[in-house]
């Protein structure tokens, strides 16, 4: 597994990733296959993780990819494409990744990667997304507005600031409230 964590605070002593990896049932209940928790130091470090699929192999309601997430079109768009590479489904197991970022046991990120097809004695490399070790809350201020310009749009002037550069995108909403009397 490789992951990348921007922000990562030399001195700080408190701060790792939280490893789950499980797979789905038929039943659509969760099993884990390892829980680890790893230091992260400020410096670049190579960790391999052995899964033991073993437990996942021989459970006849063990589900693949394809059965766990027909709900959503992105992921199963990545496990059919992951599903063409792979072995057999009776010599495969679908896991699921998901990684947190903990500063002094507080989640400041978190990621999902999946599915991930392994099989036994295989190498499997995984690249997860950056997560960030920022804890400082972006702000946003209303400089001026909201002043209405015609029916279908508002003006508004903002100021925002995000200290640990970690804040992807901005999104505002319109709520008109009825006024009664």
């Amino acid at each position: 597994m490789r992951a990348s964590v921007v922000g990562a605070q030399q001195g700080v002593s408190d701060q790792v990733l939280a490893v789950r990896v499980y797979y789905f049932r038929q039943t659509e209940e969760t099993v884990d296959l390892l829980n680890e928790r790893i230091p992260v130091n400020a410096e670049e470090e190579t960790r391999s993780l052995t899964v033991d699929i073993y437990p996942c192999l021989r459970d006849t309601l063990r589900s693949s990819f394809g059965q766990s997430f027909r709900r959503d079109r992105s992921l199963a768009l990545a496990a059919a494409t992951a599903q063409r590479a792979a072995p057999p489904a009776e010599a495969t197991c679908d896991v699921i990744i998901e990684i947190g970022l903990l500063v002094n046991e507080t989640e400041v990120d978190r990621t999902v990667v999946g599915s991930v097809p392994l099989t036994p004695g295989g190498r499997t490399e995984v690249e997860a997304p950056t997560l960030f070790a920022g804890i400082t809350k972006p702000g946003l201020l209303v400089q001026e507005g909201p002043t209405a310009v015609d029916l279908q749009l508002i003006r508004l002037a903002l100021t925002a600031s995000d200290p640990d550069r970690n804040l992807a995108s901005l999104e505002l909403f319109h709520v008109e409230q009825s006024r009664f009397a």
